[in-house]
């Protein structure tokens, strides 16, 4: 059958792998932010930017791709780096990656409750 879904370019690729691509670039920020954190902190401020702002759903960006291939990994994904892009300012950088992966952690427990529960 020739499935075909309007502006998608690869479409060889299923929504899990669009989303796993997706995701690479915008957690290659987070990383390069928590490397330049110590040594230069306006670069990794600019990560974090770049970052938050790869979140917004926006046709044909980063966050539009996730958040159309997998609900759950975006609500993951966008409470990790918000919290890390706060918790980033007052806490150490192994102190708030932590917090953040617990806060994103919980976010998708309580989505994916609510989802079940309809």
């Amino acid at each position: 059958s020739s499935y075909y879904k309007l502006g998608r370019e690869h479409q060889h690729l299923t929504e899990w792998e669009i989303a796993k691509i997706t995701l690479a670039g915008i957690l290659m920020n987070v990383l390069l932010a928590l490397i330049f954190k110590p040594f230069f902190p306006l670069a990794a401020t600019i990560n974090i930017m770049l970052a938050v702002s790869s979140l917004i759903p926006i046709p044909h960006t980063d966050g539009s791709q996730l958040f159309f291939s997998s609900k759950f990994l975006y609500i993951f994904t966008f409470v990790f780096v918000i919290g890390l892009a706060i918790l980033m300012n007052y806490l150490s950088i192994f102190t708030s990656l932590i917090l953040a992966l617990l806060f994103a952690i919980l976010a998708i427990i309580l989505s994916f409750n609510k989802a079940i529960k309809g």
